[in-house]
């Protein structure tokens, strides 16, 4: 009787985590991309500004990918010394995309640039899960909402399915953007959000998030890139039509993340598929609406 309570008690605990891990992913992307959301509503109301629209051919996906993977390829001959550019673009990155959210609140460009400094600084010093988490959101929120009024959404959807499949070639393939990720995991400057198995790890080190540890984390490619389709659509079409690709996208994230759990070996997944798949749907969807 003492090993069955043992045994419901693990399973209980185990899939207590798990929902945990799920509502977290669930709650931090989709705030992410109703800030961006935001954020292209907010740039649509200066309409005396004109916005770049602009196509991706075949051969510059090819290119840039062929490049990336080149880029990355260096990158970890180089490993000793890529950390600190790690550090370097992510907090270039931040500082860029929440500039420009903040800007939208405040207006005043010396305040908006201030405050994303200073949240630049906080992440890369501090190195709090919590505060590392709101970085990446306002950054992927800014970035993304301006990537994707600049494009057009059939170039969007090219994109999403030329980098799914590089996704998967790249993770269960030639494993180098594994291997990208776990150098920037020990080099604690994670590009994506970190999910922790409990509300209390949010106020913990970054420190203590290693490669298949207890810690999830979920790109930011995977966030940014349905964003980009969602202001694409939202630029072009109108609201309602970024809300249908946005609830798809959602459904793409619970997708992943069942496919995440029910893998017999734990391991690294391509989660951008899933995400893209039913995004592009959402798309196709919004179209006939």
């Amino acid at each position: 009787m003492k090993k069955f309570i043992l045994l419901a008690q693990a399973f209980w605990e185990y899939n207590l985590t798990i929902l945990i891990l799920f509502l977290q992913e669930l709650v931090l992307f989709t705030l992410t991309q109703l800030i961006g959301v935001f954020a292209v509503l907010r740039i649509l109301e200066f309409p005396e500004e004109p916005r770049p629209s602009l196509d991706f051919t075949f051969n510059e996906i090819i290119f840039f990918l062929v490049f990336f993977t080149i880029f990355v390829y260096f990158l970890q001959r180089f490993s000793h010394r890529s950390a600190i550019f790690f550090k370097v673009i992510l907090g270039l990155v931040i500082f860029a995309g929440s500039q420009m959210v903040f800007s939208l609140f405040s207006g005043e460009f010396i305040i908006s640039t201030l405050a994303a400094a200073l949240l630049s600084i906080l992440v890369l010093k501090m190195k709090i899960i919590l505060l590392h988490n709101i970085g990446m959101i306002f950054a992927l929120a800014g970035v993304g909402a301006i990537i994707g009024l600049s494009l057009t959404p059939f170039s969007v959807v090219i994109l999403l399915i030329a980098l799914s499949f590089y996704d998967i070639i790249a993770v269960y393939k030639t494993k180098h953007m594994v291997k990208l990720a776990e150098d920037m995991v020990k080099a604690r400057a994670i590009s994506g959000i970190v999910l922790a198995p409990s509300l209390k790890d949010w106020a913990g080190s970054l420190e203590n998030v290693k490669p298949g540890g207890r810690f999830m984390i979920l790109g930011s490619g995977d966030i940014i890139m349905p964003l980009i389709l969602i202001a694409s659509v939202i630029g072009f079409s109108n609201l309602a039509s970024g809300l249908v690709v946005l609830a798809f996208s959602l459904l793409g994230l619970f997708l992943t993340y069942y496919l995440f759990i029910t893998q017999k070996t734990r391991r690294p997944m391509a989660a951008l598929p899933p995400i893209a798949v039913m995004s592009i749907i959402g798309y196709l969807v919004s179209i006939v609406l």
